[in-house]
C-alpha cells in the first residue's frame, strides 16, 4: 500500500458528512489542522498529518463526507479523493454519530467499505457520556466487531480507540525501525551531552583532528572521538529525517494554485473547479509525493 510505500504506515478517517471526522483528525494530531464547522461538507480535499502513538509513527487522512449520490459537482470531486484515500490506507476509521443514530447515509458509507482490504475500525463520536455511549451499541449491527465510542471534542475514549489502530497496523517496515535506531541514539547523545558527559571534539580548519596524528582516519572504531563524531552524525540525520523544503503556493482565489500543485504532482491531489474559495483547507501532500517526470 502506499504508506507502506513511503515507509509509514496511513491511517484514513472517513465517514459521511458532518459526524466528526475533522475533529477526531485534529485530536490524533493534537493540534487544530483541519477546519471544523458545525455545518456539513466543509471538508473537501484529502488532508494529512503525522502522528505518533504508542512509539508507532502512522499518517492521519481527513477526508470529506462519503455520499453514493451527491448533487453537487465539487461534491462529486470530494467522493473521488475520499475514495483515494480509502485505497492508500492501511487502516480505516469509520467515523459515525451516537446522536443521530445509526442513518441509511451510514448504512450507505459502511457499505462502501465492504470491499475495503484494510481493516476497519467503527468510531462512535459524540459519545459524551455513559447515556451516549450506551446508544453507540446500536452501530455493532454494522458487523465490525472493532465499534468504540468516542467524543473527539473532549478526546473522551481516543486514547483507547489510538491503541486498537496501532495494533491495527503492518509491521514495522525496514525504514521505520532504523529511523527508532537513529531517534535512539540521538537522544542519548543529547543526554549525554546535557550531563556533560562528553569531552569537546575539536577538530582543525580541514576537517583533521587538532593532535597531528596523520593515522586518524584510520582510527580504530572504539575510538572515543570516533564515536563521538559517528554520535553527532547519528544526531543530525535523526533531525533531519531526510524531509525535502517546503514550498507554499498562496494568491487570491480562483487563479489555478491548485491545478498548479496537481500539474506538478502529476495526479488530481487538489479539487479543482472555476468557483472560487474551492480549497478551505490547506493542502500538505505527503513528502514521498514525487512530481510527474518532466513535469
Amino acid at each position: 500500500m502506499a504508506g507502506q510505500l513511503s515507509g509509514i504506515p496511513v491511517v484514513a478517517i472517513v465517514g459521511r458528512p458532518n459526524v466528526g471526522k475533522s475533529t477526531l483528525f485534529n485530536r490524533i494530531l493534537g493540534e487544530r489542522t483541519a477546519i471544523v464547522e458545525d455545518r456539513a461538507r466543509t471538508t473537501r480535499d484529502r488532508l494529512y498529518g503525522d502522528a505518533e502513538w504508542n512509539a508507532r509513527r502512522f499518517v492521519v487522512v481527513d477526508t470529506g463526507g462519503l455520499e453514493v449520490d451527491p448533487d453537487d459537482p465539487i461534491e462529486a470531486k470530494v467522493q473521488v479523493q475520499a475514495r483515494l484515500a480509502i485505497a492508500e490506507a492501511d487502516v480505516i476509521v469509520l467515523v459515525m454519530d451516537a446522536i443521530a443514530g445509526l442513518t441509511p447515509s451510514d448504512r450507505e458509507a459502511a457499505n462502501l467499505l465492504r470491499a475495503a482490504k484494510a481493516p476497519v475500525l467503527v468510531a462512535v463520536n459524540k459519545a459524551d457520556n455513559a447515556n451516549r455511549e450506551l446508544d453507540a451499541a446500536e452501530f455493532w449491527e454494522l458487523g465490525w466487531d472493532r465499534t468504540y465510542a468516542i467524543a473527539a471534542s473532549h478526546g473522551r475514549g481516543v486514547a483507547d480507540l489510538l491503541d486498537e489502530i496501532v495494533l491495527a497496523l503492518p509491521p514495522e517496515s525496514e525504514r521505520e525501525i532504523a529511523r527508532k535506531l537513529r531517534e535512539a541514539e540521538a537522544d542519548e547523545f543529547a543526554a549525554d551531552m546535557a550531563a556533560g558527559r562528553l569531552e569537546p571534539f575539536v577538530v582543525g580548519a580541514d576537517g583533521s583532528t587538532d593532535d597531528g596524528d596523520d593515522s586518524a582516519d584510520d582510527a580504530d572504531e572504539a575510538d572515543p572521538e570516533a564515536l563521538e563524531a559517528a554520535r553527532w552524525d547519528a544526531m543530525l540525520a535523526a533531525a533531519s529525517d531526510d524531509e525535502p523544503p517546503a514550498i507554499a503556493f498562496v494568491g487570491r482565489p480562483n487563479v489555478g494554485k491548485s491545478s498548479l500543485l496537481n500539474a506538478i504532482l502529476g495526479e488530481e491531489r487538489s479539487i479543482v473547479s472555476e468557483v472560487p474559495g474551492t480549497t478551505r483547507d490547506a493542502i500538505d501532500p505527503p513528502r514521498s509525493a514525487t512530481p510527474r517526470s518532466g513535469a
